[in-house]
C-alpha cells in the first residue's frame, strides 16, 4: 500500500470522527442550520485546543529540521512525523470530548454522512493538486490542508444538510402523507396534550390510569414534533388502538397547528405556560398563541381541560368558543370540576384530597411520585379519564402502582446509602423549584444540589437563574454547578446563593458532570440527598 495513501486515509478518518461530533450537535437542534451557526460563529478559532496546535507546531518544527538536512531523502520520514503527531492529537482530543447526548444514526444521519466523505475527498483532492509540485515542502503541506478542512468541517455539515434539503423534502412529504392516509382509515379519538411543562409526565399518568379500560397507544419519549409524531403512527398505531395519546411540543408558531391537521384532537389539556423556550419564541404571548392552537384545532364538541392554578388560564378560557371546558386546580379553587385539598408531601410520595364538584364526592389519593406539581398533572390525567368514561375511583386507585417518569424528580437510592433524585429533563424555573421543593421534604444528611442552571430563557436568564439561586439557598448544603465560572448563567445562579447568604466555601463550580460525580464521591456520605437539575443539551455544555 502506498505509504502517503495510508496517511491520508487516517487523516480522513480523523476528520470524520471531528464531523461526526458536530453532527451529533446538529441533530440534536433538529438540522436547523441558522441556529447551528449562531452556536458554531465563537466557537471559530477555538474548535481545538491549545494541546492540538502544540503538536501541530512540534510535528511541523521536527519536519522542518529534516527537511533542511536532506529534503530529498527525508521525504516520506518528514510526512510521517508530522501526520503520525497531529493524528494521534486528533484521535486524542475527539475521544477525549465529552457527550452528553449521542449521536444516533438515523436514515437522515447516514445520509449526511455519505455526503460528507464525498466532500471530504473532493476538497482534498482538488486542494492537494496544487501542493503535489511543490517538492520537498508537499509533505509540510498536505497535513496543514487536512488541519485546515478540519476548520470547514462545520461549513461541510451545513453544506451537506443543503445538498440533501430536496430529497429530505420529498421524504418529509411521503411519510407525512403516509401517516396521514393511516390515521384517517383508522380513526382514534386522539387526546392532545401541550404546554411549557408537565406535558410528559401528564401523558404518561393518563396512559397508566387508562391501560386496564382502553387500548391506548402514548407518544414516546419526546416524540412530540411533526415528525416524530409521522413516525409513532407509521410504526406503532394500529388498529386496536382506541386512544391515540398525543404530546405536542413547539418552539414557533404554527408548529402545534400542523400536528393538529395531522392527528386532530378530540380531547386537549394545556397544562400551563412558563418562559420555557422563550428564547426561540421571542415573547410570552407567542407562547401563549402557540398553545392556543391546540384549541382552535379541537374536533367539533371536543372538550378541553385546563389547569386554573396557571394564571394564563383565564386568557384560554376567555378565548375559547363552542366547546365544553373542565377545570382543574391543586389549590382548592371551588370553580374547579376536580380539585384537591390536604396535600402532604414526604420523600416517599404524596397523599391528597380529591374533591369532585359533579357528585360532590372526597376520595383519598396516594402516590409514590415526588413533588407538589404532580398533584396537577394527576388530576389533569383523572379528568381526561373520566371524560373518557373512566370510573373516577377506578382511575384514582390506579394512581398508586405509577412509577415515575425516567429522569423526572425518579428517586433511587445507590448501595453507598445516597439518595438521589434525577430531575435531570426538568429546564424550567417552575420545575426547578418544585425540584428543590422537593429535596427540601427528605430528612437527614446533606441536601446537595447538582445543576449547569436554566438556558433557552432569553432576556429572562439572567433573573430567573438568580431566582434559582436565592430560593436554593434557602434549602440546600451544598450547591454543585456545572460549567465553567465565566458563563453567566453560572455567575447568576452563584450570585443569588451569596445574595441570600450561602456560604462561599458551599458552592463549586465543577466543568463537566462527570468530574462533579468525582467530587462528590469524596464529599457525599451516606443519608445525604442529591439532586440533578438539568441535563443541557451539549450544544449549551461551554456557553
Amino acid at each position: 500500500m502506498d505509504f502517503r495513501f495510508l496517511i491520508s486515509l487516517l487523516w480522513a478518518v480523523g476528520l470524520l470522527l471531528h464531523e461526526i461530533r458536530l453532527l451529533s450537535y446538529f441533530q440534536q437542534i433538529e438540522y436547523k442550520t441558522r441556529r447551528y451557526w449562531k452556536w458554531q460563529l465563537p466557537r471559530v478559532f477555538t474548535v481545538l485546543p491549545f494541546a492540538f496546535y502544540l503538536v501541530n507546531g512540534i510535528g511541523i518544527t521536527i519536519a522542518l529540521i529534516l527537511s533542511l538536512l536532506n529534503p530529498t531523502q527525508y521525504t516520506d520520514q518528514i510526512s510521517a512525523v508530522i501526520s503520525g503527531i497531529i493524528i494521534i492529537g486528533i484521535f486524542a482530543y475527539e475521544i477525549k470530548q465529552p457527550v452528553i447526548k449521542k449521536i444516533v444514526y438515523t436514515k437522515r444521519v447516514l445520509r449526511i454522512l455519505l455526503v460528507l466523505i464525498i466532500l471530504n475527498t473532493a476538497a482534498f483532492y482538488f486542494l492537494s493538486k496544487g501542493i503535489t509540485n511543490t517538492g520537498y515542502l508537499a509533505p509540510i503541506l498536505i497535513p496543514m490542508l487536512w488541519g485546515l478542512l478540519f476548520f470547514l468541517a462545520p461549513i461541510f455539515i451545513f453544506t451537506s444538510n443543503f445538498i440533501l434539503l430536496p430529497l429530505e423534502s420529498l421524504i418529509k412529504y411521503f411519510f407525512l402523507r403516509k401517516a396521514a392516509n393511516k390515521i384517517k382509515i383508522l380513526q382514534p379519538t386522539v387526546i392532545g396534550i401541550t404546554g411549557s411543562y408537565g406535558k410528559t409526565s401528564t401523558k404518561n399518568i393518563l396512559a397508566h390510569i387508562i391501560s386496564d379500560q382502553k387500548i391506548a397507544l402514548a407518544t414516546p419519549k419526546s416524540y412530540n414534533t411533526l415528525m416524530g409524531i409521522c413516525k409513532v403512527i407509521n410504526t406503532s398505531l394500529e388498529k386496536k388502538h382506541e386512544i391515540f395519546i398525543v404530546e405536542m411540543g413547539a418552539y414557533r408558531k404554527g408548529e402545534i397547528r400542523k400536528i393538529c391537521k395531522l392527528a386532530t384532537p378530540h380531547l386537549v389539556t394545556i397544562t400551563s405556560i412558563g418562559p420555557q423556550h422563550i428564547e426561540r419564541f421571542g415573547s410570552i404571548d407567542n407562547i401563549i398563541d402557540a398553545k392556543y392552537e391546540i384549541i382552535s384545532s379541537l374536533h367539533t364538541g371536543g372538550t378541553a381541560i385546563f389547569n386554573l392554578d396557571d394564571a394564563k388560564t383565564e386568557i384560554f378560557i376567555e378565548r375559547i368558543k363552542n366547546h365544553p371546558v373542565k377545570l382543574v386546580s391543586s389549590s382548592s379553587n371551588p370553580r374547579a370540576d376536580l380539585y384537591a385539598k390536604n396535600i402532604s408531601c414526604s420523600s416517599k410520595g404524596l397523599s391528597f384530597e380529591i374533591y369532585n364538584r359533579a357528585d360532590g364526592r372526597r376520595y383519598i389519593c396516594t402516590t409514590r411520585l415526588l413533588g407538589m406539581h404532580t398533584v396537577v398533572n394527576i388530576l389533569i390525567a383523572l379528568a381526561i379519564a373520566v371524560e373518557l368514561g373512566i370510573n373516577l375511583s377506578h382511575a384514582i386507585e390506579k394512581i398508586k402502582s405509577l412509577k415515575p417518569v425516567p429522569h423526572r424528580l425518579e428517586l433511587t437510592k445507590t448501595p453507598e446509602g445516597l439518595n438521589i433524585i434525577d430531575d435531570a429533563y426538568n429546564s424550567n424555573p417552575v420545575g426547578a423549584r418544585n425540584a428543590i421543593e422537593t429535596l427540601g421534604h427528605f430528612v437527614g444528611g446533606k441536601k446537595i444540589l447538582v445543576t449547569p442552571g436554566l438556558v433557552e430563557l432569553g432576556e429572562s436568564e439572567e433573573v430567573e437563574n438568580t431566582k434559582l439561586g436565592d430560593f436554593a439557598a434557602n434549602t440546600c448544603d451544598l450547591v454543585v454547578l456545572i460549567g465553567e465560572d465565566k458563563i453567566n448563567r453560572i455567575q447568576y445562579i452563584q450570585q443569588g446563593l451569596l445574595n441570600n447568604g450561602m456560604d462561599e466555601k458551599c458552592i463549586k463550580i465543577i466543568p463537566s458532570i462527570n468530574e462533579a460525580f468525582e467530587f462528590l464521591r469524596g464529599h457525599a456520605v451516606p443519608g445525604d440527598t442529591i439532586l440533578l437539575l438539568n441535563d443541557l443539551p451539549d450544544i449549551y455544555s461551554d456557553n
